[in-house]
C-alpha cells in the first residue's frame, strides 16, 4: 500500500520502488518461513541470506534499432530508464545536450540530492495507471523508472502502435543503495530498508524488467553510470550508433560532473 501511495498520489518514484521492494522481500520470506525454509528465529538463515551471492548474470539488453526502420523519428519514444539513483537525471541532461527533445514538467525541482534537477514528468510516475499522457512524448525523451516500464501499452487509444527505444542505466547495486541511503538521510528518513534485501530485491526487478524487453522486441542500450561519468565522449559515440545518427554530441560531456558521483564501490569489492 505504501508504494501505491508514492507511486499513485504522492508521486515519489523512488520510495514507491523502495517500499515495493520491501514488499517483494516481505512476501518471499513468508514463502520461505511458510515452507519451513527459514526457521522462526534462526539468526544463521538470515546471515546466509546476507553472505549469499546475487546469483547469474542479469538477462542481456538487445539493442538491435532494426525493428524502427522506416519509423519516423517524431513517432518514437525514447526512454531512458534504471533505478532510482541510477544516473537516469544526468542521462536525460546529456540527450538534451545532444539534441534531444525531453519531456519534462519542472514539478520537481533541484535538491542536495539531484543539484542539476530530477528531469522528470509527473505523469510518467503513475505510468501504471495513467497512459493517456503518451502521444505526448513521441519525437521526444522521457524518463520512467524501470519497474514501470511493463505498463508500457503497445498502442494509444486511436490504435496507433507506439514505438519505444529505451536508454538503460546501469550502475553497482551496492551504489545504488547507498546512494538512496543518502538522499534519505538528507531528506531525514534514515532507516528505511536494509541494504542487502534491497540490492537483492532490486536484482530481481532488474531481470524481470529486461525479460519484458526482449519479449516486447523494444531495442536498449545499457550504458554503465561509471562509463558515463568517465568517459562521456566515448558514451556519445555509442549513444550515436543506437540512436541513428539523430544525435549532436558536441556538447554533451560539458553537463557530465564528475564532482556528483558520490557514492562509489571500490574496485574488486
Amino acid at each position: 500500500m505504501l508504494a501505491v501511495i508514492y507511486g499513485r498520489w504522492i508521486h515519489e518514484p523512488e520510495r514507491a520502488a523502495h517500499y515495493r521492494a520491501q514488499s517483494g522481500i516481505a512476501r518471499r520470506r513468508l514463502r520461505e518461513f511458510k515452507a519451513g525454509l527459514i526457521p522462526p528465529s534462526d539468526d544463521r538463515a538470515e546471515e546466509a541470506e546476507i553472505r549469499s551471492p546475487e546469483g547469474d548474470e542479469l538477462p542481456a539488453l538487445d539493442n538491435d534499432c532494426s525493428s524502427l526502420e522506416g519509423v519516423p523519428e517524431e513517432e518514437i519514444v525514447t526512454i531512458v530508464t534504471g533505478l532510482p539513483r541510477s544516473g537516469t537525471s544526468l542521462m536525460m541532461q546529456v540527450l538534451e545536450a545532444g539534441g534531444l527533445e525531453v519531456l519534462t514538467d519542472g514539478k520537481r525541482g533541484a535538491d542536495l540530492s539531484n543539484p542539476k534537477g530530477y528531469y522528470e514528468y509527473e505523469r510518467a510516475t503513475a505510468l501504471q495507471r495513467d497512459q493517456g499522457w503518451l502521444p505526448k512524448a513521441r519525437g521526444r525523451v522521457v524518463k520512467i523508472v524501470a519497474q514501470l516500464l511493463p505498463f508500457l501499452p503497445e498502442r494509444d487509444c486511436e490504435d496507433r502502435p507506439y514505438h519505444y527505444r529505451v536508454v538503460f542505466m546501469e550502475r553497482a547495486l551496492d551504489e545504488v543503495v547507498a546512494s538512496q541511503r543518502k538522499m534519505l538521510e538528507r531528506e531525514q528518513r534514515q532507516g528505511e530498508g536494509a541494504t542487502i534485501d534491497l540490492r537483492q530485491a532490486y536484482r530481481s526487478q532488474l531481470a524481470n524488467v529486461r525479460r519484458f524487453l526482449r519479449a516486447r522486441g523494444i531495442p536498449a542500450q545499457g550504458i554503465c553510470f561509471s562509463d558515463a561519468i568517465a568517459d562521456a565522449d566515448g558514451i556519445g559515440r555509442t549513444l550515436r550508433t543506437f540512436l541513428g545518427g539523430h544525435w549532436e554530441g558536441g556538447k554533451a560531456a560539458e553537463v557530465v560532473d564528475p564532482a556528483l558521483y558520490r557514492e562509489r564501490v571500490a574496485e574488486g569489492a
